[in-house]
């Protein structure tokens, strides 16, 4: 998904809301490796969440430029 979303940003560079899939999906696998090198799962939660924010932010983001095209 993340080499995806860096080809889609790069053939298009319209599309910024691409970047936002990148770190949403990086996030939760930085916060796996902090949970393994830290050794407290409040870490991986926090990171998970911040993943999901981005992810959704990306939905926001996407729709928003959908419906610019479309007018």
């Amino acid at each position: 998904m993340i080499c995806g979303a860096v080809y889609s940003y790069i053939r298009d560079r319209k599309r910024t809301y691409n970047l936002l899939i990148v770190l949403g999906d990086l996030l939760p696998m930085l916060g796996g490796s902090a949970l393994d090198f830290f050794q407290n799962p409040d870490i991986f939660f926090e990171f998970e969440l911040g993943g999901i924010i981005f992810l959704f932010l990306r939905f926001a983001y996407s729709d928003r430029y959908i419906r610019e095209r479309e007018l």
